[in-house]
């Protein structure tokens, strides 16, 4: 029920439609609809017989709906009410009726549709809301096939939307309930365009892929806009629904089963000589520092530099932490033997990881990098350093027990291992120390220098596989993952360069083979 229920009378001329006709025995028929109303003269009517007046020739309907700016199918129509020359009511009319309608005799055809130009006698009745009091871009009323009643809001306090006669003008029942808007249309716009860039930059920085599905949304929506609500217009419209619909359901249903690897800037890396320092250890063994340069980039080609010294006597320390772990205790199974090894490494050799932490989260700062793109910035450090084999046994005895094609056709190209290391894994002091690492000698690198950078984290281990790979426990737009608590963690193969969070090889894409050994979860 509307809640205004006084009714208003008023001189109108309008536009219409028809694109259907139907006969029944001498009389025709036609669906209309109302594209255009200019009404004037407007009378406020106290005492309405609603239903007596439906008699002799009239038109009705419950509701005209006013045309906005977000309507693709809806049947809408263009309501214009002018008061004098600079501001105008525009809004939904309920239960109208008109009247002693007068045609005019030419008409525009266009395909289907016929345009019919007529005028007449009007009865509505309006809710008694908030609505803009506006005035059109042009200081003049235009005529009326060239008005569209599109314009800008006043900067005043509301006032009465035609001149004000005791109980016989509309003002008396409509506007004075009414609290007019107060800001031009034109900064509405302005901020509604500011908002849309800021949520593309929003999603260009965190979900990379939405970027593009809500840029072709904006961008149809727009193109429709030209099209209004012909046929044409309407065809597109479907069109974008079911390709932008194709679009989200394969992307969402995306695993990462078949996605290529990134191609990224080749960066650098430069060792410096080591160089004696004045510092022993307790056997009075002279320390030697070497100095690291490594030049990276990330997938938006932000260019990175970091560069780090590290010591020989604490390379050897965690050298000899590392050999007793992963000769310690009586591990159950694979899984608990690497959770112990990995969890020693990282708690042995937190604090001499902490220059380059800190580095890394300065350079978040400084880029303004959110947890993702702070994640990445971390794994294509990783993937940038050369790939090496690390093996707990000598290049001919891994040959002979592996019984991997890998590792046969790895050594019999001369490519570069590092033998006799207990356990097959270096701590992450040591890989930053030689720059010499395999797939979990990378992940538990990464791990450490997430964890420190408070981000969630996993490695991830395969006996069926003979891999690891990193886990990130943050959200992305799809792509391969293990529940870890609560908190999903997507993978990421470091052994290579170019694989973003959520892409491991295709061959590693069964879930189910991997098992979580070690994790951070950042609450």
């Amino acid at each position: 029920m509307i809640n205004n229920p006084k009714h208003i009378k008023g001189k109108f001329t309008g536009i219409y439609e028809t694109k259907s006709s139907s006969s029944m025995g001498f009389y025709n028929f036609s669906e209309i609809h109302w594209t255009y109303l200019k009404i004037e003269d407007l009378e406020l009517i106290n005492n309405f017989d609603f239903e007596a007046s439906k008699t002799g020739d009239f038109w009705f309907t419950e509701k005209i709906s006013q045309k906005t700016k977000f309507n693709f199918y809806k049947k809408t129509t263009e309501v214009f009410i002018p008061k004098g020359e600079t501001e105008y009511f525009s809004d939904d009319l309920q239960n109208v009726i008109i009247k002693n309608i007068v045609v005019k005799k030419e008409d525009i055809d266009f395909k289907t549709y016929s345009f019919i130009e007529v005028s007449g006698d009007i009865y509505f009745q309006v809710e008694t809301k908030p609505i803009a009091i506006q005035k059109p871009i042009t200081s003049k009323i235009e005529p009326i096939l060239n008005s569209t009643g599109s314009g800008v809001n006043i900067e005043e306090n509301a006032t009465e939307w035609i001149e004000q006669k005791p109980d016989t003008t509309i003002g008396s029942s409509i506007t004075n309930p009414i609290s007019a808007l107060t800001t031009n249309k034109w900064v509405w716009n302005l901020l509604g365009f500011l908002f849309w860039i800021a949520f593309l930059l929003f999603c260009w920085f965190n979900f990379p892929k939405l970027f593009y599905i809500f840029l072709f949304i904006g961008l149809g929506w727009l193109l429709t806009r030209f099209f209004g609500k012909s046929v044409f217009g309407k065809i597109f419209s479907f069109l974008l629904i079911f390709i932008i619909f194709g679009i989200g359901l394969t992307y969402f249903s995306y695993k990462g089963k078949d996605l290529l690897p990134i191609e990224t800037k080749e960066g650098k890396i430069k060792i410096s000589p080591p160089v004696k320092t004045d510092e022993k250890d307790g056997n009075n063994n002279r320390d030697f520092s070497t100095e690291k340069e490594i030049q990276w980039f990330d997938f938006i080609n932000n260019q990175y530099l970091t560069k780090y010294a590290t010591s020989s006597l604490m390379f050897f320390e965690s050298q000899k932490t590392s050999a007793e772990l992963a000769t310690k205790g009586n591990p159950t199974s694979t899984v608990s033997y690497f959770n112990g090894l990995y969890l020693g490494m990282v708690k042995n050799d937190n604090p001499k990881i902490q220059e380059i932490v800190k580095q890394f989260a300065e350079k978040s700062r400084i880029k303004n990098l959110n947890p993702l793109q702070t994640a990445e910035m971390v794994t294509t450090f990783v993937q940038e350093i050369p790939y090496c084999l690390v093996h707990e046994y000598t290049c001919q005895k891994i040959i002979q027990d592996a019984n991997s094609a890998f590792i046969t056709s790895y050594h019999r190209d001369g490519k570069p291992c590092l033998p006799n290391i207990p356990g097959g894994v270096q701590s992450p002091y040591e890989f930053l120390h030689n720059l010499k690492g395999d797939c979990d000698t990378r992940s538990l690198l990464a791990f450490a220098i997430l964890k420190e950078l408070h981000i969630s984290a996993s490695i991830w281990v395969s006996e069926a596989y003979g891999h690891s790979v990193l886990g990130v426990g943050l959200p992305v737009a799809g792509g391969v993952y293990k529940t870890v608590e609560g908190v999903n963690h997507y993978g990421v193969e470091l052994t290579a360069k170019g694989f973003r969070i959520g892409m491991v090889g295709p061959e590693h894409k069964n879930m189910s083979n991997w098992d979580i050994a070690l994790y951070y979860n950042q609450h």
